[in-house]
């Protein structure tokens, strides 16, 4: 008896599961109108523009000397941690300028990464086109605010996203 009573629970099971489908099944199906179109996915489009030219002439990379560590916060507190290592396009001549500043620009990074977290950036699919541009757009305003025109351009060398 005990082997059957799983058998029997199982056939009660899916009993009541066909009844409830074919009680809830609507009738009408057939006599449904499509009212509304299919509306496509909603797919940004990018388009490519020629790259800035500097005037300035060549250009150099420098690597920031340390990773970023951003918190990433949900209502119950840190979620996850985002590292990110970060390399600056800069005018030829000027590496030295910019090391001597490296602790005011990795402030401005800092902020501009906290910004974007506390808005919900590194959430869900972060790697995203979209998200990565407006990213590197923050940081990229943040190194004119702090460096000048010396720094022509924010690179993203490593992006790492660990769950707490």
């Amino acid at each position: 008896m005990a082997k059957l009573l799983p058998a029997i629970l199982a056939l009660v099971g899916i009993g009541a599961g066909v009844g409830a489908g074919l009680h809830l099944k609507s009738d009408t199906v057939e006599e449904m109108e499509h009212t509304t179109e299919c509306i496509p996915p909603n797919t940004p489009t990018y388009t490519l523009t020629e790259p800035k030219k500097h005037a300035d002439g060549p250009s150099e990379f420098v690597t920031m000397s340390n990773q970023f560590v951003v918190p990433v916060f949900t209502g119950d507190g840190v979620d996850a941690m985002v590292m990110l290592s970060l390399n600056l396009e800069v005018g030829q001549g000027h590496k030295e300028e910019l090391f001597k500043r490296e602790p005011k620009i990795r402030d401005a990074f800092l902020r501009a990464l906290f910004e974007h977290s506390n808005a919900g950036g590194f959430d869900g699919n972060f790697i995203e086109m979209i998200e990565l541009d407006s990213l590197r757009s923050a940081l990229r305003e943040a190194a004119a605010k702090t460096a000048g025109p010396m720094v022509r351009d924010v690179l993203i060398a490593d992006l790492v996203k660990q769950k707490v």
